[in-house]
């Protein structure tokens, strides 16, 4: 069971606006819709090596109060991501974004809102 104290990692939540090019392609601008603190716990992380290529995934799970209608709206209908670490609420060189997969409301009254988030990490040539 979390607690208040717990959350003291700040982050930035940040939707998807799709648009399109001057080519007619699709593109993806963020924006910030919420900067609350969260808990961080780092799941799992694996590689996959494929065609001569070396790809991670990391899991993280990102525990954030449920209480503004902002972080009430976060769905996985909208495309969202979490970066994250911040700096008084501001990305620096160091943020990484972490994409919002799987969302779980927990303890009564939907006190907590668990966001699983997944970081591709860069993949890089093997030979």
């Amino acid at each position: 069971m979390k607690s208040i104290g717990q959350l003291d990692r700040p982050v930035i939540i940040q939707k998807a606006t799709k648009s399109q090019d001057a080519m007619g392609g699709s593109t993806f601008s963020y924006s910030n819709v919420a900067t609350p603190f969260a808990n961080v716990e780092w799941k799992s992380s694996s590689t996959d090596e494929n065609e001569n290529r070396v790809q991670g995934i990391q899991t993280v799970i990102f525990t954030i109060r449920n209480v503004s209608s902002v972080q009430k709206n976060i769905n996985l209908q909208s495309n969202y991501r979490v970066a994250f670490p911040v700096s008084g609420g501001s990305v620096t060189s160091e943020t990484q974004y972490y994409k919002v997969v799987g969302i779980r409301v927990i303890e009564g009254r939907q006190r907590f809102k668990e966001l699983t988030t997944e970081l591709d990490m860069r993949t890089f040539e093997t030979s």
